[in-house]
């Protein structure tokens, strides 16, 4: 397989991985349907000088789940989790993620 085939197949991982919303799975398991906000800032990246859209469409995505959740952070500083050094990791199961981003 030559480089272009590797870059082609790379794609069409990444358009296996997208959800309708814009972000993209964490993992081509079935066994494992989370989403990541890391794993969809790096991944819609090869978008990001194109026309298509995606990289648009994955940052309001994005920007949409951190608006919805801006309760928990607002809670987190009040709280200043963040000061005491705790890494706080959340799990958005992509169902929940999906239907999040096209109710707000």
């Amino acid at each position: 397989m030559d480089r272009k085939d590797r870059v082609q197949k790379s794609y069409e991982v990444l358009d296996y991985l997208r959800l309708e919303s814009g972000l993209y799975l964490a993992s081509l398991s079935n066994d494992y349907p989370f989403v990541w906000l890391r794993d969809s800032f790096y991944e819609v990246l090869p978008y990001l000088k194109s026309d298509c859209g995606r990289y648009e469409k994955t940052y309001h995505a994005i920007l949409d789940i951190l608006k919805f959740y801006k309760h928990k952070f607002d809670l987190f500083i009040e709280k200043n989790f963040f000061m005491q050094g705790m890494q706080i990791i959340y799990y958005f199961p992509a169902c929940i993620v999906y239907i999040s981003c096209h109710n707000i």
